[in-house]
């Protein structure tokens, strides 16, 4: 039957929702991305007892030959987007096809 609704479907990944808001990964991505010192990142939401949504989590590969300076990239990263800079960084050497399971 239906109630004739549309409903918001995304594809595993792609967003989170923290606080009511819908995050997309590429977006912040792409910022962190173009920031000297980074080689690539991947994002993804975790889940913070108590709260609404997922806070954003980001992976990020640095770059052999450049000083990263996380202060810089905070900043650079508060005016490149809305208001979803990730809450968690973690410095990986890889990056694989899933968020990695936290037990």
């Amino acid at each position: 039957m239906g109630f004739r609704h549309a409903q918001f479907a995304d594809r595993v990944g792609d967003t989170f929702r923290w606080k009511g808001e819908n995050v997309s990964t590429q977006e912040i991505e792409k910022a962190i991305d173009t920031f000297r010192g980074v080689s690539s990142s991947a994002v993804y939401g975790v889940s913070i007892p108590g709260s609404d949504g997922k806070a954003g989590m980001a992976a990020i590969i640095k770059d052999e030959e450049t000083p990263l300076d996380i202060s810089n990239l905070a900043g650079h990263l508060k005016t490149s987007l809305p208001k979803y800079v990730p809450l968690f960084v973690r410095f990986r050497s890889t990056i694989s096809n899933g968020p990695p399971r936290i037990r």
